[in-house]
C-alpha cells in the first residue's frame, strides 16, 4: 500500500513580488487618449467600408441596369446620384487616410506605455513625447490632404 502524503495544515504563503519588480501604472490621462484615438481610428474604418461598399454597390447596379433596364427610371436616377454621393463622401471625408493617422498616433503612444511600464528607467516625459508625436502624425496627415500631396507609406495613394 502506498502512503499519500497528508495536505500540510498550513497553506504555503504565495510569493508577492517586490514593489520595484511591478510594472508602473500608466496615467489615466494617457490611457484615455489611447483609447480616444482607438476609437476613431475604429470610426474611420467602418465608415470607408460602409460608404465604399455602398458606393460599390450602388455604382454596379447603374451599371448593370445600363445593360439591360430592369429598374425603374426613379431608382436608376437615384442610385446613380447616390453614387456619385458616396464617391464624395469618400474623397471629401478621406476616411481611409485619417484611419491610418489615428492608428499610426495611437501605435506611438502605446509604444511609449509599454515602455513607461515595464522600464523603471523611463520617466513620465517619454509619454508626454509620445503624445505630442501623435499629434503631429494627425496634423501632417491632415495638412498632406490639404496640400494634396501623398503621405509617407502611400505609394501611390493620392490624398
Amino acid at each position: 500500500m502506498v502512503k499519500t502524503p497528508h495536505p500540510d495544515p498550513k497553506p504555503a504563503r504565495a510569493l508577492v513580488p517586490m514593489p520595484e519588480a511591478m510594472p508602473r501604472k500608466v496615467p489615466a490621462v494617457y490611457v484615455k487618449k489611447w483609447r480616444v484615438w482607438r476609437f476613431w481610428q475604429q470610426f474611420f474604418a467602418w465608415l470607408h467600408l460602409v460608404i465604399g461598399s455602398l458606393s460599390i454597390i450602388c455604382s454596379s447596379l447603374v451599371a448593370a441596369n445600363a445593360a439591360n433596364a430592369f429598374l425603374p427610371a426613379w431608382l436608376a436616377v437615384t442610385l446613380a446620384t447616390a453614387t456619385a454621393v458616396f464617391a464624395f463622401i469618400l474623397a471629401f471625408v478621406n476616411a481611409q487616410q485619417k484611419n491610418e493617422a489615428f492608428e499610426l498616433a495611437a501605435r506611438e503612444l502605446e509604444k511609449a506605455m509599454a515602455r513607461y511600464e515595464g522600464d523603471p528607467s523611463v520617466q513620465l516625459k517619454a509619454m508626454v513625447d509620445a503624445q505630442v508625436r501623435g499629434i503631429d502624425i494627425l496634423n501632417q496627415r491632415d495638412s498632406m490632404k490639404r496640400a494634396g500631396t501623398a503621405p509617407e507609406g502611400s505609394a501611390g495613394k493620392t490624398a
